[in-house]
């Protein structure tokens, strides 16, 4: 689910202010580790300093998006946090049913190569 979610980050982020490192990277490493669980079942986000983890990260990434997104984005902020990461515990619990399981990601399309960091 992990790699189907930045596809659908990219198609959606249109002034591309997204940018994507995998966990066991270069850019984790030399940003955030030591500071945070290199937990490779959670979402993670930098933003401004700040990291987000499981659904408070979701939340940040629908923001940017703009429009609806940005308004399911609010509606689910609204939430209290552990609520909402128990129903993103939920969903990863099931991920596998929902989307399927890989062996590897999948290369990114050619436009979007540039938004992904070591």
């Amino acid at each position: 689910m992990c790699h189907g979610f930045v596809r659908f980050a990219i198609r959606r982020d249109r002034r591309s202010r997204l940018l994507f490192a995998p966990i066991n990277g270069e850019t984790w490493q030399s940003s955030i580790e030591g500071s945070y669980s290199a937990d490779t079942e959670t979402i993670h986000l930098l933003r401004d300093g700040d990291v987000y983890q499981r659904s408070g990260a979701v939340c940040r990434v629908l923001f940017e998006f703009g429009g609806i997104w940005k308004a399911l984005g609010c509606a689910l902020w609204m939430i209290p946090g552990p609520l909402r990461n128990l129903g993103y515990r939920c969903v990863a619990a099931v991920r596998h049913r929902i989307a399927g399981k890989v062996d590897a990601c999948t290369l990114p399309d050619p436009g979007a190569v540039e938004r992904m960091l070591p």
